[in-house]
């Protein structure tokens, strides 16, 4: 995963002159939420807020919609933190290649097999 730049100061400070003077001081464009702290991620050169950057960038973990900004698990096409990554019917923590996948939801094998086999 890309490491993500963090900008201090305005929003006009990552974007082009012209730009700058409509959009400063400028919110976050998705959820339109002014930046705390003077903080802000960019991306394209666009200021976004921490989880409307990883929304965008795909890093959003799938169990709990919080930014991945450590350690991945991708399955499922999908990306999770390790700890949310869990058999949807007894939510035991998985590991990757351990686990059975029922209608896009992934299972131990155990339960897998209680429920499908």
């Amino acid at each position: 995963m890309a490491v993500s730049k963090r900008v201090h100061g305005t929003p006009a400070a990552s974007i082009g002159a012209r730009e700058a003077k409509a959009r400063a001081p400028a919110p976050a464009p998705d959820c339109r939420e002014p930046f705390h702290g003077g903080s802000f991620f960019d991306h394209e050169g666009l200021p976004y807020c921490e989880t409307h950057y990883h929304a965008k960038r795909g890093s959003l973990c799938a169990g709990c919609s919080k930014p991945i900004t450590g350690r991945c698990i991708t399955a499922m096409f999908k990306k999770f933190h390790p700890e949310h990554f869990v058999c949807a019917f007894c939510l035991k923590q998985l590991n990757k290649g351990t686990f059975k996948e029922q209608n896009d939801k992934p299972y131990c094998h155990q339960c897998f097999d209680k429920l499908f086999g």
